[in-house]
């Protein structure tokens, strides 16, 4: 039977719904923003960054129009000077935290309009330099909400799993092994949890490069029913490539 196993992470604008990854309750995480500014348009969007295993660090993003509101120092206080960004430009290379043992810099920061449910919705988009014990970068994406008691979040240098890269985050038709044909199993390697809107993944390439040190991947375990009611054929396979 031939194999072709890829692990993926483009496949995740689609991963809207899934398990929870980490033993965290996110609708626990508390959502109350202790100051906001006077924001210029009547219509702010709203978006929480939780950093940690515990979700313990809270960073607030808030979309004035173009400009971005970012509690950088994670004190639920937006009115600072230094955390309003006219342009997401303006945000990049942008450390956040306030002097935890971790240190986060932003890499990457846009919007991105998604039809959704047969409407427009936006869409953060958030790329993540973790510095600690290890380095590594994190890619999530989170809708944008019109209130803060609303908001959905996205969880970085958290608790990780590994994801089918479906729709649902779970194994579905596309991931059906039949025997003589090729099959593409795909993996998201993140933190996922669809109830709150939460969706980061772990970069897995860089500059064409794998991002994990050598002989550092996942396998999967498939198994193969057996003719007749027989024992069945159990098999591991390596998804050592990216993409």
């Amino acid at each position: 039977m031939p194999h072709r196993l890829f692990l993926t992470t483009v496949a995740w604008l689609s991963l809207v719904a899934g398990t929870p990854a980490a033993a965290v309750d996110y609708h626990d995480v508390d959502r109350t923003l202790v100051k906001e500014p006077d924001y210029r348009t009547d219509m702010p969007q709203y978006a929480l960054l939780v950093f940690g295993p515990r979700a313990e660090l809270r960073v607030w993003a808030v979309f004035d129009g173009d400009a971005l509101y970012l509690d950088r120092n994670a004190d639920g206080d937006l009115t600072q000077p230094d955390e309003r960004f006219a342009t997401l430009d303006d945000c990049r290379g942008v450390t956040i935290g306030g002097g935890r043992p971790a240190k986060y810099v932003i890499n990457r920061l846009s919007r991105l309009d998604v039809e959704r449910d047969e409407k427009q919705e936006r869409m953060l988009i958030v790329g993540i330099e973790v510095s600690g014990a290890a380095t590594f970068r994190q890619l999530g994406g989170v809708w944008l909400q019109g209130s803060a008691a609303a908001a959905h979040l996205a969880h970085f240098d958290g608790p990780i799993s590994i994801f089918p890269g479906s729709e649902n985050g779970l194994p579905g038709p596309e991931h059906v092994l039949k025997i003589g044909e090729p099959v593409e199993l795909d993996a998201v390697i993140g933190t996922i949890d669809a109830g709150a809107g939460c969706w980061t993944a772990v970069e897995v390439e860089r500059g064409g490069e794998v991002a994990f040190p050598p002989g550092v991947f996942p396998w999967v375990d498939v198994e193969f029913p057996a003719r007749g009611g027989g024992e069945p054929i159990r098999q591991s396979f390596p998804l050592s490539g990216f993409c």
